[in-house]
């Protein structure tokens, strides 16, 4: 894990601003391929447009906590913030503290959507049932997602949370795993947008 994730970076950081400028160009044009004026966002045929939200910094995200059944290279350590840190879902007073910080970031109306995220959260699938209630039954109009690997994912559960009014789901697969159609089918028939994420694997062309 710590190798793939010091290779990822090295190679990041060796691309030049007038390499990326070479990218980025030979993309203008091409079908199918958008790319914003300050060439920040890049994307292929569509995107969800709480993504455009996020680059408008109009949003909120809730992490449950640091824990994950995965151990993927791209993504960070279990407590990237402070190693002393660990969150509690089932600790009243922090769950208090998301609660209130969610009201602060609603009483703006310009933020627009919740994310429920990190590490994973269906570990923890009451507090995530909990979390999209409070938000349903105050914030109706708020648009609300779920980041998720597919493994634990049961039709269920879906059930449960199209009743809850979750908008969309995010699935992350790597690129070497099989991409599970029958779930994305199922998953569709339950939750408004359904999006596919897989990060770039070092060394891959494809």
């Amino acid at each position: 894990k710590k190798f793939f994730k010091n290779v990822f970076l090295l190679w990041v950081k060796h691309e030049s601003e007038k390499k990326i400028e070479e990218i980025i160009k030979k993309l203008r044009g091409r079908e199918n391929i958008f790319i914003d004026r300050a060439a920040k966002d890049i994307y292929y045929k569509t995107r969800s447009i709480w993504c455009t939200y996020c680059t408008m910094w109009k949003w909120a995200t809730v992490v449950l906590s640091y824990k994950c059944h995965r151990d993927c290279f791209f993504c960070y350590e279990e407590t990237p913030l402070d190693p002393k840190v660990v969150i509690d879902p089932y600790n009243e007073s922090e769950m208090d503290k998301i609660y209130s910080l969610l009201d602060d970031s609603f009483s703006n109306s310009e933020n627009k959507t919740l994310a429920i995220t990190w590490w994973e959260p269906l570990l923890f699938l009451d507090k995530v049932y909990e979390l999209l209630e409070y938000v349903n039954n105050k914030y109706p109009w708020k648009h609300t997602r779920i980041y998720t690997t597919w493994d634990m994912m049961k039709e269920s559960t879906l059930i449960k949370l199209k009743s809850l009014g979750l908008d969309e789901l995010r699935y992350s697969i790597k690129p070497w795993e099989e991409p599970n159609l029958n779930l994305y089918g199922l998953t569709k028939k339950f939750i408004p947008k359904v999006l596919i994420e897989m990060p770039i694997q070092p060394f891959s062309k494809e």
